[in-house]
């Protein structure tokens, strides 16, 4: 019984390691920038409802989504891209997209 105990308390802390990778997930965009789901739920707790932006993508029922846009520059030049964290319907339920190809490409 001892033996189990202890494999079972040296197990423990590898278990909670293995449950804060897996809660952790990484979006990646069409151009390779990658962004942690942390990063994303701070943003979208920036997002607001844009109603003058007829580019934006509209939520999976058709309607407009609270919005909330923002640029990162490119290493080594001026030019920046734009990225867009849409929330539709609760903040778990956000999604990110990249401004490619003048559209608006999702980042999974």
């Amino acid at each position: 019984m001892k033996i189990l105990s202890a494999i079972s308390a040296s197990t423990f802390p590898v278990l909670l390691l293995l449950g804060t990778v897996v809660q952790g997930y990484v979006l990646k965009c069409a151009t390779g920038k990658e962004f942690d789901n942390r990063h994303i739920g701070e943003l979208a707790s920036q997002a607001e409802y844009q109603y003058n932006h007829h580019s934006y993508p509209l939520g999976p029922d058709g309607r407009i989504c609270k919005a909330h846009e923002f640029d990162i520059p490119l290493a080594h030049t001026r030019a920046t891209i734009s990225y867009l964290v849409q929330v539709c319907e609760s903040m778990e339920g956000y999604r990110l997209y990249e401004w490619y190809n003048s559209k608006w490409v999702i980042c999974e």
